[in-house]
């Protein structure tokens, strides 16, 4: 059987999800997060933790908790906040939070 994943980092929290080829749920996992108001009107997350570290452990949750193995997952799919910035240094490594 053929599986598909989608995982959605929001501004309040991550989502994810394994569907088989006929459009059935397999898993599902969520995590709540926090949004950082450092003053009225702006919006931050820590885009290591939250953008990419959420997205892994979501993913590692659904692939280990379904015991699908991950060479029958055909297709990922992401969606997220937007429109988001996050600054790098040379080396792909966040310089602040991320800016939503």
């Amino acid at each position: 059987m053929k599986y598909f994943m989608g995982i959605d980092i929001g501004s309040q929290s991550s989502k994810g999800v394994i569907i088989n080829e006929e459009g059935f749920i397999e898993i599902s996992y969520s995590i709540e997060h926090e949004m950082y108001s450092p003053k009225e009107g702006y919006f931050e997350q820590d885009a290591n933790k939250i953008w990419w570290g959420e997205f892994c452990k979501i993913s590692k949750e659904l692939i280990y908790g379904s015991g699908i193995s991950p060479n029958d997952i055909k297709a990922v799919g992401h969606s997220a906040t937007s429109p988001c910035i996050v600054f790098l240094d040379e080396d792909n490594n966040p310089l602040r939070n991320g800016i939503l």
